[in-house]
């Protein structure tokens, strides 16, 4: 077959099979580190680009539509270092356009996430970056994390508490690491037995 010509069946129904087994090895690895961060010890994940973008192209319109909104598809990311870069089609017919986000996301401290969005735009058009940060942070809020916008350096920065308890075990959970690079993303914790400190 010559490079960028059309897939035969054959071809589609394989490229659909492994997209679904990566979908799947995504959920699998997500409850994997879940349960794991449920009980004392440490526990860690890697989860790839091709994973996500499969759980985003698959799993997420067929099991979480109303996450959507039902206004925006194909949602995509792309990981490199430091960065992540999410876009998806927003609107429908003649008004749909793609909207996308570049974020700078780093671990600033155990259990604490630092996200910065670096570029924003809709079409071609520039979105201001405000308004994301807070609609991000009131999701996040939603999810039972902690956050506020703070200014560093002149830019603003949505920092994110993740929680340190469990629920009802007397342990708690500390992200000690998070890593971006090319194509992954990398992460690393510990449960430990008692509550967190105050």
């Amino acid at each position: 077959m010559p490079v960028g010509g059309p897939l035969d069946g054959r071809d589609r129904a394989e490229t659909a099979t492994a997209a679904e087994q990566d979908a799947r090895r995504l959920v699998t690895e997500v409850s994997a580190v879940h349960a794991a961060s449920g009980q004392v010890g440490r526990w860690d994940a890697v989860l790839t680009e091709r994973e996500i973008n499969a759980w985003l192209a698959i799993d997420l319109p067929r099991n979480h539509v109303t996450c959507a909104g039902g206004w925006v598809t194909d949602a995509r990311v792309e990981l490199l270092p430091g960065l992540v870069r999410a876009g998806c089609r927003v609107g429908g017919g003649p008004i749909a356009t793609v909207a996308w986000i570049e974020a700078d996301v780093r671990l600033r401290a155990v259990n604490q996430l630092g996200i910065t969005i670096t570029d924003a735009r809709l079409g071609s058009v520039p979105v201001p970056r405000g308004p994301i940060l807070k609609a991000l942070g009131r999701r996040l809020d939603g999810l039972g994390m902690v956050t506020e916008i703070r200014r560093f350096e002149n830019t603003n920065v949505l920092l994110v508490y993740i929680p340190s308890t469990t629920e009802g075990r007397g342990s708690s959970r500390w992200l000690e690491s998070l890593r971006l690079a090319s194509g992954e993303l990398a992460f690393a914790g510990e449960t430990r037995p008692g509550p967190p400190p105050r």
